[in-house]
């Protein structure tokens, strides 16, 4: 688990940090924190392995294509923001960025299925080689919702 190791959690916000500072977002890593806490975002990605989700259920590495984990506000998110998923299944289209490489060009098409901490999410995406040039189109992907209150709401209009 990321959060569990507070020496690995200091390299990732380094990490975010830095790019928080070449964005021009903040004057060094270490204000970064304070200074734009949750932007940019960063998403960690590995080939897909067997694993066994925070709610209890396994998942195997043949469910999906890319195992993704993504840090929000200097932790790791409980599942996947949605943005996360999305921008990491477009990268896989574009040859040279991180998620590319660990997916393999080979293994790029347009429904990809993420693991990440709670589970898998599919994303689809139309994309385009125009002279060697890639081009997404669209990106898209649904979530359900779970209950979060129960209760009344009284509206005077």
């Amino acid at each position: 688990m990321i959060d569990a190791d507070p020496a690995n959690l200091v390299l990732l916000e380094k990490i975010r940090g830095e790019a928080a500072v070449t964005m021009g977002l903040a004057d060094s890593w270490e204000e970064a924190a304070t200074v734009t806490p949750g932007v940019p975002k960063m998403t960690i990605v590995s080939a897909a392995q067997d694993f066994i989700t925070d709610s209890g259920k396994e998942i195997n590495a043949s469910e999906y294509d890319l195992s993704i984990r993504m840090m929000s506000m200097q932790k790791a998110h409980k599942t996947i923001a949605l943005t996360g998923a999305l921008c990491t299944a477009a990268a896989c289209a574009i040859p040279g960025t991180i998620p590319n490489e660990v997916l393999g060009n080979e293994n790029v098409k347009n429904e990809l299925v993420l693991g990440h901490s709670d589970g898998l999410i599919s994303v689809a995406m139309k994309y385009k080689n125009e002279d060697g040039k890639i081009k997404i189109e669209s990106v898209s992907s649904h979530r359900t919702a779970r209950k979060i209150m129960v209760g009344k709401v009284f509206y005077k209009g």
